[in-house]
């Protein structure tokens, strides 16, 4: 499902004024403090779940954290040690990273758990 021009307008509006990207008015929180979570928030606004089993796959998880809050707060404090990836990871695949770029990277993914577990 794809939003027409007009709902996308609509979406772009409900931002806080220009400069204060801190907030969408519409949910009232953080989820977009970075151009990562920005950029998500809008794939998931603009292209929406259709598909009942992912909506209740996806609720069921929203639900495990926000009924825990320890469990909530040791995954946000990893999340905030995660830079944005997409973006790094673009810019080092086109060649245009920069040494800090490359170190936010590779500090990045030593967050990140490998599929084998810890060590």
């Amino acid at each position: 499902m794809l939003l027409d021009a007009r709902r996308g307008a609509t979406w772009n509006s409900s931002r806080q004024p220009s400069g204060d990207s801190r907030r969408f008015a519409a949910f009232g929180h953080r989820s977009d403090a970075d151009a990562h979570g920005r950029r998500l928030l809008k794939r998931w606004l603009g292209y929406p779940l259709l598909d009942v089993d992912q909506l209740t796959e996806r609720q069921e998880a929203v639900d495990q954290f926000h009924g825990n809050n320890i469990a909530r707060g040791r995954i946000m404090g990893l999340l905030n040690q995660i830079g944005d990836l997409e973006r790094l990871v673009n810019r080092r695949e086109g060649g245009q990273a920069s040494p800090k770029e490359l170190v936010a990277l590779r500090r990045s993914l030593e967050v990140v758990p490998s599929e084998d577990g810890p060590g």
